[in-house]
């Protein structure tokens, strides 16, 4: 099923539907802000995610896209090493008496802000080939939600813009529309 759907670039409409749960992450849990949406969605659309992912994080690593302090969204990159990695630059540069200056960035509501037709150009000009990239369109384009809280369902909704937030695809999309090929 999930190479028949990959073939003809098309997701059945059970891989497009998604439950979201509200996860608390921090402050009061009165206010909105403070909930992170998760998506759950059927195990064959899982699969179909981590297929694309592998696909598109293994030929973007092949090409050399992806820059090699890139930790963020990466297998076997943890915060943990990138924080290592900075840390020890910081030691060196202070060890040689090199200035440093650094520079934080939030990119807060980075999966709301990226229109979908944006995204697959970025895409299509970082080598996603044709077939994945209609695969993507359909699995961007048409995609139904509803809220889930402690078993009552809200309304279904369309999202009109941004990257769906809890899946697997979610951050390498996001990453994929901050890398360029050189």
């Amino acid at each position: 099923m999930v190479n028949k759907s990959f073939s003809v670039g098309l997701l059945p409409d059970e891989w497009k539907h998604a439950d979201i749960t509200p996860l608390h992450k921090k402050g009061s849990k009165s206010l909105r802000e403070h909930y992170r949406p998760i998506s759950l969605t059927c195990i064959s659309s899982k699969i179909g995610k981590k297929f694309v992912f592998d696909r598109m994080i293994g030929f973007w690593r092949e090409i050399d896209l992806i820059n090699s302090h890139q930790f963020r969204f990466l297998r076997g990159r943890s915060t943990a090493a990138q924080l290592l990695s900075t840390f020890n630059d910081w030691v060196k540069s202070q060890d040689l008496s090199i200035p440093t200056d650094v520079i934080f960035l939030d990119l807060a509501k980075a999966f709301d802000s990226i229109p979908d037709e944006r995204l697959l150009l970025k895409l299509k000009s970082n080598s996603i080939d044709a077939s994945l990239l209609n695969w993507l369109r359909h699995f961007l384009v048409g995609c139904k939600q509803h809220v889930v809280v402690k078993g009552s369902c809200y309304d279904w909704s369309r999202g009109t813009s941004g990257t769906p937030q809890g899946t697997i695809l979610g951050p390498l999309l996001i990453l994929a529309s901050y890398i360029s090929v050189t």
